[in-house]
């Protein structure tokens, strides 16, 4: 069925190739696609060329469209623009690269995992920003059977070349795109639960945070104790100002109201939220504390 949606949405596209309408719907549908349905439409889309450029650049910069659809028109004009270049950088001879490492052959998994360093700075100077994610979100993952990558090494070189260096407005559709996800879904054993918290982590803004603390909100009461506390740590010591601290506060407290057990960091919570409402660094006490103990051991 979504084939024939597909077949029927070409179509209409390349009657009225020319009209800004036709392809922002197809631009739309694109970016609800994976797989093979998803490779088909994107080469058809991507074989007209340099007469959708304007067209797409228009959508790519039009900051009141969904970030699926801007992404989206991003990756079509990469592969406009570099016809093939990111197949070409995934099936490159690496074993004839000058950093490759002969003594990574020896590796029983293959020289694939010794290799990843490589190969990610290799992807940072190529700036190839869409087609990296483009090989995780839409599942089309190109291979290089020589090294035996391991599953998931595309998406976590991806994700390291889009922290490493990626633009502002790439960085921006990433975030947004990590949000959605662990909105839809929260739980930390979902399908790219962990690149998504990763990126969040990394470019760490009050918008991602509430993200962070949302989610916690919601499965918290799921996770091991311990873990959810270094996970809120992690939160409260990144909080800048008292509306953060406040939703970490009521946040903290719905989670204990759900627990049965002692929450050893409560104080340390505390603290922090203190601080930050008096508009002092969240981590205050406790790098006065840890110098302290540094004055005191010399």
């Amino acid at each position: 069925m979504k084939f024939l949606q597909v077949a029927v949405l070409l179509v209409s596209f390349s009657i009225s190739v020319f009209s800004a309408q036709p392809l922002l719907h197809a631009v739309d549908e694109l970016s609800r696609l994976e797989g093979e349905p998803y490779r088909a439409m994107r080469d058809t889309l991507v074989a007209h060329g340099d007469d959708l450029l304007a067209d797409l650049q228009a959508i790519y910069e039009d900051k009141e469209q969904r970030w699926p659809i801007r992404l989206q028109a991003g990756i079509l004009i990469e592969h406009i623009e570099q016809p093939g270049e990111f197949r070409r950088l995934v099936q490159q001879d690496w074993f004839s690269d000058p950093d490759f490492d002969p003594r990574w052959h020896m590796n029983r998994a293959g020289p694939g995992p010794m290799a990843t360093g490589l190969i990610l700075r290799r992807y940072v100077e190529r700036g190839l920003w869409f087609s990296y994610f483009e090989q995780f979100w839409k599942g089309v993952e190109e291979e290089n059977t020589d090294l035996r990558l391991r599953p998931g090494t595309w998406e976590s070189l991806a994700l390291g070349a889009l922290r490493t260096g990626a633009p502002p407005e790439v960085r921006t559709l990433l975030i947004q795109w990590a949000i959605d996800l662990v909105h839809q879904y929260p739980h930390l054993d979902a399908p790219l639960a962990g690149s998504a918290d990763g990126l969040l982590v990394h470019f760490n803004t009050p918008e991602t945070r509430r993200a962070r603390l949302e989610r916690l909100r919601r499965v918290g009461h799921e996770i091991d104790h311990d873990t959810l506390q270094t996970l809120l740590l992690n939160l409260i010591w990144h909080t800048e100002d008292a509306d953060e601290a406040n939703a970490f506060e009521q946040v903290v407290n719905e989670l204990r109201g759900k627990s049965t057990y002692e929450w050893h960091l409560m104080g340390t919570f505390e603290r922090s939220i203190q601080n930050v409402r008096e508009g002092r660094p969240a981590k205050e006490d406790y790098r006065l504390q840890r110098q302290g103990e540094n004055e005191t051991a010399q």
